[in-house]
C-alpha cells in the first residue's frame, strides 16, 4: 500500500513538468517594444508582416502571414512564402529546383525573457520533406540571445520545395509550447 502511494505521487511528479503552453486567440498584429518605428526605412520583416490576422489557436493552425499567440503570450508571425535564390556556398540539400524564403516575427509578452535557441521548423511541400537552407552570405542566423520581455526578433528561414503553391511549414517555438503549422 505504501508502496503504491510513492509510485502514484512519483508519477504526478513526474507528469507536472509535462505540461505545455496551449494558445489563446489574438486579436492584433502582436509587436515588440523594439520594433522600428513607421517613420524608418522599410524592413522587409516588418512589411511582410505589417497586417497579420489571428488564427483560431486552438487548432494549431494559421495561414502564412498571420501571427499564432500562445496562451502566455508568446507570438510567432510567419510570411508569405517569397522566391529565393540561395548562394553559391549555401548548403541546400537535395537538388531542388525551388526555393522559397519567410519572414518570422517572435515577440515575447510572457512576463520573463525567453530564449529563442529552441525554435525548430519543418516544411512539407508536395507531400515531400523540403530542406533547410543554411546560406550565411544571404540569411543571417537566427536569434540565440534571450528575449526579454515586451521584445521581439526578427530573422528569415529558407527552403529547398518541390512545389512553391503547396507549403505547410511547422514552427515549434521550444519544449514548452506545442508546435503551430502555416499554410495558405
Amino acid at each position: 500500500m505504501k508502496r503504491t502511494i510513492v509510485l502514484a505521487a512519483l508519477t504526478a511528479l513526474s507528469l507536472a513538468g509535462c505540461t505545455s503552453v496551449t494558445a489563446s486567440p489574438s486579436l492584433s498584429t502582436p509587436a515588440g517594444a523594439n520594433r522600428p518605428s513607421v517613420t524608418a526605412p522599410a524592413d522587409p520583416v516588418s512589411s511582410a508582416s505589417s497586417s497579420p490576422t489571428s488564427s483560431k489557436p486552438d487548432d494549431g493552425v494559421a495561414g502564412f502571414g498571420s501571427a499564432f499567440t500562445w496562451q502566455d503570450g508568446l507570438s510567432i508571425t510567419v510570411s508569405k512564402p517569397a522566391p529565393y535564390t540561395p548562394s553559391k556556398y549555401a548548403a541546400t540539400g537535395k537538388a531542388f529546383a525551388h526555393f522559397v524564403v519567410f519572414d518570422v516575427v517572435i515577440v515575447n509578452k510572457t512576463g520573463a525573457a525567453w530564449d529563442p535557441s529552441m525554435i525548430y521548423a519543418t516544411l512539407q511541400s508536395a507531400n515531400q520533406e523540403g530542406e533547410r537552407v543554411f546560406d550565411s552570405s544571404q540569411l543571417p542566423p537566427e536569434p540565440s540571445t534571450k528575449l526579454l520581455n515586451g521584445r521581439e526578433a526578427t530573422f528569415k528561414m529558407a527552403f529547398g520545395v518541390a512545389d512553391p503553391a503547396d507549403l505547410v511549414l511547422e514552427v515549434r517555438p521550444d519544449y514548452d509550447h506545442e508546435s503551430v503549422l502555416f499554410h495558405g
